[in-house]
């Protein structure tokens, strides 16, 4: 397990994290305050205000800050667009697995016999020419400022109007899932899963991505079928279920009762098969609300 903590002048988190964690609640504002501030630190650009009022902004990974040049941030969300990252901007994900791609050893041959020919044109051209010229070595990275990028599918070019809510996101994390497998270029792979409805076929696919150097943070109301310390909540209050002793206080402190680890558990298990069903305000009341003596 690591310790992700998050913070700047609005939010302040320590989020314990194996693979996978699932940020469920009600609060939108402090959910809104958890990614603003890791886009915040991710962001290259710093505000006037920011400056002016000496605003920090902290994302650590057990004490240790995270390195923004070896790290991939990348957000998923049903409004991805296929027509937009196919352009290859910096930012672009597609850029990122075509370099990968393009690296590959299964390429390498191919791309060594590529550059041989160049410089035998090269040569050639020089040869008769008035002006030298000398042609780049093609590498992974140049050659993708060479492509046209397309979806294709099914003996087809596709874009986002053409695919299904599911297979756009699931996109996404094949993509995502063969940089991290393949490429060595992170440190870590950060990402925010922030979607509407969590189906089972993408929750599997989330399952599935490279345990390696990635951590993926998932925004949802509901969550079935999940281990406890892979749940924290987003409330009056904050608590994450992986950390047991931070539970366990609040809840006693909070109650005339005393309760076991045991019953905590209990508690914590029903209130989650209750969130489809119930508007929480208060976390802290209702967990106890299931308490059985």
């Amino acid at each position: 397990m690591k310790q992700l903590l998050i913070s700047n002048g609005n939010i302040n988190r320590t989020i314990i994290i194996d693979h996978t964690k699932y940020v469920l609640g009600s609060n939108a504002v402090n959910k809104f305050y958890i990614k603003q501030a890791v886009r915040q630190y991710f962001n290259k650009t710093i505000s006037g205000y920011r400056e002016e009022i000496g605003s920090e902004c902290y994302f650590k990974i057990d004490d240790n800050p995270v390195d923004k040049k070896n790290t991939f941030f990348y957000e998923v969300t049903e409004n991805y667009s296929i027509n937009e990252d196919a352009k290859l901007s910096t930012k672009s994900l597609m850029l990122k697995y075509l370099e990968t791609l393009y690296s590959s050893i299964d390429y390498m041959d191919t791309l060594n016999t590529f550059n041989i020919l160049v410089e035998s044109l090269s040569d050639e051209v020089s040869e008769n020419a008035f002006v030298q010229s000398e042609f780049s070595t093609y590498s992974p990275k140049l050659l993708t400022k060479l492509v046209t990028a397309h979806y294709y599918e099914d003996e087809s070019y596709k874009d986002e109007y053409d695919l299904s809510y599911e297979d756009l996101v699931i996109l996404q994390l094949n993509m995502i899932n063969y940089i991290a497998v393949n490429s060595k270029k992170y440190a870590y792979i950060i990402l925010f899963i922030d979607i509407p409805l969590l189906t089972d076929e993408i929750r599997s696919k989330i399952d599935e991505i490279s345990n390696d150097r990635v951590y993926c943070i998932v925004f949802s109301k509901t969550i079935r079928d999940v281990e406890i310390e892979n749940i924290c909540v987003e409330e009056d209050y904050f608590l994450d279920f992986a950390n047991e002793e931070m539970v366990y206080y609040i809840l006693n402190e909070k109650s005339t009762n005393l309760y076991t680890l045991e019953d905590i558990k209990n508690m914590i298990n029903e209130y989650l098969k209750d969130l489809n069903s119930r508007e929480h305000i208060s976390l802290i009341n209702n967990l106890m609300s299931y308490y059985k003596k």
